[in-house]
């Protein structure tokens, strides 16, 4: 898309930072709440996850062994429907921890655009036989400057906004961009999305832990997203326009480290 078109789609979007319209003792307010939250959350993610995983992960060793056993009528019911919901249960749960447990990071050194390319390799595998069409710009400088980055983690955020585009998706072509700038030392990578969109409302609610719009969806992927991006000290600022799709801009302040040889 050009810049004409990309200037149209901001001004006819409801240009929106989370909390950044409340005022101070608003802002306050609501962190003190989320704090409370979170710390609720920790118990109750704590004490479900052990009671929980581990019989999860005994019916799904089961499961894999019948599979085997039964033939190829229980092998498809088993591993393409019992399994992966068996799967999605244990993910829940592994966001509940991330979300409500203090998260350390391991960062190293990393080549932002390739780890980006990997990311889009790995989703269009995925969903060879969709139809989504993603479209790359990247930064030339980020091709050889590296920055300072926790890559499991930011793949990570990346397939939660992959994951919404995904839900979001109200058209035939799903169409995906992944852009990265490098701005004054500060990387930065903007997710573009052509989906149905999201109303001011919803919008001031969207990294509120458990709010969510689907019945599918326990609402924890992007407030998992955007404890990731201000651990790293970034920022993530998101706008939508409904019928328009969204933009999710992620700020990540990995000063460069040096010039690959």
């Amino acid at each position: 898309m050009g810049v004409l078109d990309s200037h149209y789609f901001l001004q006819r979007c409801t240009a929106y930072k989370s909390k950044g319209e409340r005022s101070m003792n608003q802002v306050k307010d609501a962190e003190d709440m989320g704090e409370q939250s979170m710390a609720l959350m920790g118990e109750i993610a704590s004490r479900i996850a052990h009671e929980v995983r581990n019989p999860l992960t005994t019916v799904r060793g089961y499961l894999q062994l019948l599979a085997c056993e039964e033939g190829k009528g229980y092998e498809e019911l088993f591993s393409n429907l019992l399994i992966p919901e068996l799967d999605r249960a244990n993910q829940i749960i592994s966001n509940f921890l991330l979300l409500s447990k203090p998260l350390s990071l391991n960062k190293e050194s990393v080549l932002l655009n390739r780890l980006l390319t990997k990311f889009v390799r790995m989703a269009a595998r995925q969903f060879i036989e969709e139809e989504i069409r993603i479209t790359c710009h990247f930064a030339a400088e980020l091709d050889e400057l590296s920055i300072v980055v926790d890559p499991l983690q930011i793949m990570q955020v990346m397939w939660a906004l992959f994951n919404n585009s995904l839900e979001a998706r109200d058209k035939a072509e799903l169409l995906l961009t992944v852009q990265t700038s490098l701005i004054h030392g500060k990387a930065y990578i903007v997710f573009r999305d052509n989906g149905k969109g999201m109303n001011k409302t919803t919008l001031g609610r969207i990294f509120d832990p458990l709010f969510t719009t689907k019945q599918s969806s326990f609402g924890l992927g992007l407030s998992v997203a955007h404890k990731i991006i201000r651990l790293h000290e970034g920022e993530m600022d998101v706008r939508s326009c409904e019928k328009y799709g969204t933009i999710v801009s992620l700020m990540i302040p990995g000063m460069p480290l040096a010039s690959r040889a």
